[in-house]
């Protein structure tokens, strides 16, 4: 489910294993330690930054993953699940 808000206070809050990140381009899956992991075409391979050196604009969740209550509320905050 994509949740079209990712201001860098709830990115923050929310950023937990496993959580997808998109700039509108790119998707990026959150490693942990502030770190993400994602595919760039600029420099033309799988590559790890801070999430704070992006622009990622949205997030997501997973079907499968048993996420924390912290994320769960935060779902629940920007209006539930959207496709």
């Amino acid at each position: 489910s994509l949740h079209n808000s990712c201001s860098n206070k709830m990115c923050q809050v929310i950023l937990t294993k496993p959580v997808g990140l998109f700039d509108g381009s790119q998707h990026g899956i959150y490693m942990g330690d502030g770190e993400v992991v994602y595919s760039s075409e600029a420099i033309g391979y799988v590559t790890k930054d801070l999430v704070s050196n992006g622009s990622w604009t949205s997030w997501c969740t997973y079907e499968g993953v048993d996420y924390p209550q912290e994320v769960r509320d935060k779902i629940d905050e920007n209006g539930g699940d959207s496709e």
